[in-house]
């Protein structure tokens, strides 16, 4: 018997060390990833709800009950996100998305429905994206050429367990960010007279934009576009202003720039509430929007110009100017929907408090709630945002001097033209900016809302910052964005359970050649015996 027991030792040995051996990780990769946005909506629960990932990735031709699924962004279809992550529990999923900086080929109004679908539903599972790098690349192409091989292999080898990339990333559980704290800048430009007397035109622009994956910057045109054109504005009618000619026309010029104006203009709302401004003074207020990668422009009103003849004055000399410039352009005509949570264009907040505004934009809609912005944003066209930044400022100016309609006049020509250079400048740092309302850096030296400060110091009176805490109460979002993720090379649960019995066997052998084998056997029966009492 001892001799057969200690030949089986040997033999158990052997393999156990053998398998021991196979086991060693290998084939590691580290990257950053940035997780789906996660928030609540009049209470109930959406995007992602998970922060952890531990599992074997594989590609969309594998079961993804048990596996973190990885998917080139270009090849991911609306159809395959129902069918195998929102119909079905999946284990996980990584979006690779183009390097950064890189143009993704895709359909981008395919995109824009399957980022509504992110957005509007519930995740049980971790779901990332992370650009697409050389290491990333390599790790992609292992996994599926492993799966490949996979294939090929004999049955023996697949319930051993074919080497396999296991994806590992760990965050805390995710808190809610409260409370939300934005930041609204602000500065004037005095005409002619009593500033206290004198019609006050305000033109507003919300700063912030909206990521399904809020690690990752995005979002140039929705509102980078309007922030951009808007500090444009106001070094030129600043020039216009405070030069040496002063050439101030009868009304004084307010410059804001809002937060929150991705969750329901609530930058607006709150300055409209808490500002010193007369607000009777205010003439009328024009928001910009998205203006920086389309050829047509749309004029969105509240008030019908045949109801107001200050109203139609203001749209004449809009559609004036552009015929003049040979921009395509229409006035949209939207009630405001007072009873609705949802408020789609900056300029109803002040159609609320009776006050004349409109907002001028690309779009000839509102977008979706939670997508004014897209990943893979229309980057801005410094060209057309130059040019849109003239028809407004031209138009400014007619109504600010009194120019005729009919008037040949370009205030914007000459030694006042548009910079592209200070347009393109702004534009890079934007690129690199953080936007996103609730995960913008606190009190940052180097964040957005100092660095406008500071611009406007420089072209406009007296420029501030007003901080205020986010009241909106039906959107609460959660932190715990961004992550490193490891992948490792190593063996399938099959294997694990495999080496764990043979572990066990062998610990039996040993046992057995000591006390003998009926003595072994006799004890693990009265083991399992006392259990089954228990």
């Amino acid at each position: 018997h001892h001799g057969g027991l200690h030949q089986m030792n040997q033999t158990l040995l052997f393999i156990t060390l053998f398998l021991l051996g196979c086991s060693v990780v290998e084939g590691v990769y580290v990257f950053d990833v940035f997780r789906l946005v996660q928030y609540d909506h009049q209470g109930a629960h959406w995007g992602c709800q998970r922060t952890h990932t531990n599992m074997f990735a594989a590609t969309t031709g594998v079961s993804a009950s048990k596996h973190i699924i990885i998917v080139p962004v270009q090849e991911f279809t609306e159809q395959l996100l129902q069918d195998r992550f929102i119909n079905n529990t999946a284990g996980g999923l990584l979006v690779l998305l183009p390097e950064k900086g890189a143009s993704a080929e895709i359909n981008l109004q395919e995109w824009k429905s399957i980022e509504s679908a992110f957005v509007n539903n519930k995740f049980d599972f971790p779901i990332w994206f992370a650009h697409r790098s050389a290491e990333v690349e390599e790790l992609y192409q292992e996994i599926k050429k492993q799966e490949t091989s996979t294939q090929a292999t004999s049955f023996f080898s697949t319930l051993l367990g074919s080497d396999s990339y296991r994806l590992s990333a760990g965050l805390r559980e995710a808190s809610k960010i409260t409370p939300i704290v934005s930041a609204n800048i602000q500065g004037r430009l005095n005409g002619r007279g009593r500033t206290d007397v004198a019609p006050t035109i305000a033109i507003f622009t919300h700063y912030d934009s909206f990521s399904l994956v809020p690690g990752i910057i995005s979002s140039a045109d929705a509102n980078g576009s309007g922030l951009l054109a808007t500090l444009e504005i106001s070094r030129l009618f600043s020039k216009l202003y405070r030069g040496p000619k002063k050439t101030q026309g009868e009304y004084n010029l307010l410059f804001v720039l809002t937060g929150a104006g991705n969750v329901n203009f609530e930058g607006t709302k709150q300055w409209l509430a808490k500002t010193e401004v007369k607000l009777d003074a205010i003439d009328f207020a024009l928001c910009l929007d998205t203006i920086g990668s389309s050829d047509e422009l749309f004029l969105h009103v509240s008030r019908l110009g045949s109801k107001d003849p200050k109203a139609k004055h203001i749209y004449d000399v809009f559609e004036a100017v552009a015929k003049k410039m040979d921009i395509e352009f229409s006035v949209v005509h939207k009630k405001v929907n007072i009873s609705s949570d949802n408020t789609p264009w900056e300029h109803e907040q002040f159609s609320k408090k009776h006050i004349l505004g409109m907002t001028l934009s690309g779009l000839s809609a509102p977008p979706a709630h939670m997508l004014r912005s897209s990943l893979f944003d229309a980057p801005i066209d410094i060209q057309k945002l130059a040019r849109n930044t003239k028809f407004v400022a031209e138009v400014l100016a007619h109504i600010v001097y009194g120019i005729h309609e009919e008037s040949k006049i370009s205030v914007f020509d000459g030694n006042h033209e548009i910079s592209k250079e200070y347009l393109s400048s702004w534009a890079t740092t934007l690129s690199h900016t953080p936007r996103v309302t609730p995960y913008l850096p606190k009190k940052a030296p180097k964040s957005i809302v100092s660095g406008l400060e500071q611009e406007f110091k420089v072209y406009l009176n007296d420029a501030s910052v007003k901080e205020f805490t986010v009241t909106e109460p039906f959107s609460v979002y959660y932190d715990q964005t961004t992550a490193q993720m490891s992948a490792f090379r190593g063996k399938s649960v099959i294997f694990d359970i495999i080496l764990t019995l043979l572990i066990a066997l062998y610990c039996f052998a040993v046992y057995a050649g000591i006390v003998g084998l009926q003595d072994a056997i006799s004890q693990v029966k009265k083991l399992t015996t006392r259990r089954k009492r228990a």
